[in-house]
């Protein structure tokens, strides 16, 4: 195997658990969704956001959704996926079916900088999606590696 600098920088991010969560998804073959019109793009508002990945092969969606309520004191978040992929009989998840990956709400601390303000730039974004991987990451990568396609054997 050649270790590339690519390989290096990422393997020393998932040593810190400074992951983020498009690289997470990326290792596992999805790419964010593209929106080719105005109706369908992503919502960039400053107490809801709702971003999506779906495999190369377009058969499993993951999409990602925050709220901030409560005057700004807490974020809620769930992950969900779908799946247009028949799956191992032992998963018992049908063609074409939608399942929860994660759910819940996290206390935000406007004196702590690591905490999003609001959900309107992609800073934020990611200060979100740092704070629910800090409590889901075992779950979602357990759920990604389920759904991950065959197809990426160079991915992890």
């Amino acid at each position: 195997m050649k270790l590339t600098e690519a390989k290096l920088k990422q393997m020393i991010l998932e040593a810190l658990g400074e992951e983020s969560l498009d690289a997470l998804l990326s290792q596992r073959g999805f790419e964010p969704y593209k929106h080719k019109n105005l109706f369908k793009s992503p919502t960039l508002h400053q107490t809801y956001n709702s971003r999506s990945w779906w495999t190369k092969d377009e058969k499993v969606q993951f999409t990602v959704q925050y709220n901030i309520v409560n005057n700004g004191s807490t974020l809620k978040y769930e992950a969900t996926g779908f799946s247009k992929r028949r799956l191992k009989k032992r998963l018992r998840q049908a063609t074409g079916k939608r399942f929860r990956i994660a759910f819940g709400e996290i206390e935000l601390d406007f004196n702590n900088e690591s905490h999003p303000k609001d959900l309107k730039t992609e800073e934020n974004l990611k200060k979100a999606d740092a704070l629910m991987l800090s409590v889901e990451r075992g779950e979602i990568s357990q759920q990604l590696m389920m759904y991950a396609s065959k197809k990426n054997p160079g991915k992890v």
